[in-house]
């Protein structure tokens, strides 16, 4: 390409400003390539989170509905007290006028 003394400036200023649309373009495809696995790599990580959340509520259910009650029938056994120690001691903290809420 030939560009005379009289038109080598805009010539010039052409070329920088498609260097310039160019650059503009590649970092939105950049950044939106970026955005992209950032928000796959969220997406994962909640769904891991929720799967992790799901398996220990049904752990905490099983320890609570089934195991509790065993270990606690076999502490009652071991030690002659009643099963229900725990509604006693709660029981007998309502009594208690220091631990009373206002």
């Amino acid at each position: 390409m030939f560009a005379s003394p009289e038109t080598a400036p805009e010539a010039i200023s052409q070329v920088l400003s498609w260097v310039r649309e160019l650059s503009i373009i590649s970092f939105i495809c950049v950044f939106g390539w970026k955005a992209r696995g950032i928000y796959g790599d969220i997406t994962d990580f909640t769904k891991e989170v929720r799967k992790h959340m799901r398996f220990m509520n049904k752990f905490a259910r099983v320890v609570v509905e089934n195991h509790l009650r065993h270990i606690e029938a076999d502490m009652a056994a071991l030690s002659g007290r009643p099963v229900n120690q725990i509604q006693e001691v709660i029981d007998w903290d309502s009594d208690d006028p220091d631990t009373k809420q206002v």
